[in-house]
């Protein structure tokens, strides 16, 4: 089973500033082509109908995803040595500026490619992750993040700005990011909330960071803690 899922993204040069990030359209290939783990359940399980329970993106293991496998451009590593919370964390190295890297990304389905039900959150949660440089600092955070459906439908990328984090830029102390999903405008952008599949990151420029704890969370709940 092959076939190309494109995601059409504004803008014709990949530039980051402080708040917004704009991606060139480009052919993405399908979790079946890439994903070792890839696997679809016969019968979606009735908890994920009736309440949304998929909130792990990654905080152990580094699965269903696509486009993490390590090349000349990119090195997407599961560490022990500098976690924030738990055993691991995931490293991540990469350069745009090299030959032959273009457009530098992922896809992470992180409910085993089943759809989930996202209509009954979209107003009140958001993606939270922990996230530091290996090394130094960096003035803005060169990612950027968006949501696909079932159908293949896209939103724009969110980039990572110091909209959704203290501060301006990252170092080697670890710092929260989270990004409410209702930012993403997926009903606004034709996407079915009751079917989002898969999360798309592009990473521009060129960095070396950990992320840690990165998940779907209750925002009216985290804030209160």
């Amino acid at each position: 089973m092959k076939r190309l899922t494109y995601i059409s993204i504004l803008g014709s040069v990949a530039l980051l500033t402080a708040g917004c990030v704009h991606f060139v359209a480009l052919p993405l290939n399908t979790a079946q082509d890439n994903d070792p783990f890839f696997k679809v359940a016969e019968k979606q399980k009735a908890e994920y109908i009736d309440k949304f329970t998929a909130t792990d993106i990654f905080t152990e293991t580094l699965k269903n995803t696509w486009g993490t496998e390590k090349d000349d451009c990119r090195d997407f590593e599961v560490v022990n040595n500098v976690n924030k919370d738990g055993s691991a964390c995931l490293a991540i190295t990469w350069d745009k500026s090299k030959k032959g890297c273009g457009w530098i990304g992922s896809g992470w389905a992180w409910n085993n490619w089943q759809p989930m039900d996202m209509s009954n959150i979209v107003n009140t949660w958001g993606l939270q992750f922990m996230i530091r440089t290996k090394e130094g600092k960096m003035g803005t955070i060169p990612i950027g993040l968006a949501l696909l459906d079932n159908s293949d439908k896209s939103t724009d990328p969110i980039g990572v700005s110091n909209r959704f984090y203290k501060g301006f830029g990252i170092n080697e102390e670890w710092k929260t990011v989270t990004i409410p999903l209702k930012a993403f405008r997926i009903a606004e952008k034709g996407l079915n909330p009751a079917e989002i599949k898969q999360m798309i990151m592009t990473l521009d420029g060129s960095g070396s960071i950990y992320i840690d704890e990165f998940k779907v969370v209750n925002m009216d709940t985290t804030a209160k803690k």
